[in-house]
C-alpha cells in the first residue's frame, strides 16, 4: 500500500527539486534587479518548503517504526549528492526542521515584502 505512494512522493519530490535547479539557473543568469530575479528568489524558498515538508512525510512513511531520541540526530541524504540530513524522526531534529520552516517562511515575507 505504500509502496505507489512513496514513489508518487519520490516523483513530486524530483519534480520540485529540478524546478529549484531551473530557478537557480534564472536567477544566476539574470540581474539581481529585475523583478524576475525577486520571483526567481520566491520560487526557489517555495521549492525549499515543499522538499522539506515532502521528505519529512516520506520518511515517516518509509520508516513508520523509527521514532524517538535513539535515533541519530543527523542522517546521509538521500536526494541531492552527498552530505547530512537533519533526521525528523528524533524529536528534536523534527523541531529544528519545524524551526527552518518557520525561517524560511519568515524570509518569503521579508524578499516578497520588500
Amino acid at each position: 500500500m505504500k509502496k505507489p505512494l512513496l514513489k508518487i512522493l519520490d516523483i513530486c519530490l524530483s519534480i520540485t527539486f529540478i524546478l529549484m535547479i531551473f530557478c537557480f539557473a534564472f536567477l544566476t543568469l539574470t540581474f539581481f534587479g529585475t523583478q524576475h530575479a525577486k520571483l526567481a528568489t520566491i520560487l526557489i524558498l517555495v521549492c525549499v518548503e515543499i522538499i522539506l515538508g515532502l521528505s519529512v512525510y516520506r520518511q515517516r512513511l518509509a520508516r513508520p517504526e523509527a521514532r524517538g531520541f535513539n535515533e541519530p540526530l543527523l542522517i546521509p541524504k538521500t536526494i541531492s549528492g552527498m552530505g547530512w540530513s537533519i533526521n525528523s524522526c528524533n524529536p528534536l531534529g523534527l523541531v529544528l526542521n519545524i524551526l527552518l520552516g518557520i525561517s524560511i517562511l519568515f524570509i518569503i515575507g521579508k524578499v516578497f515584502l520588500s
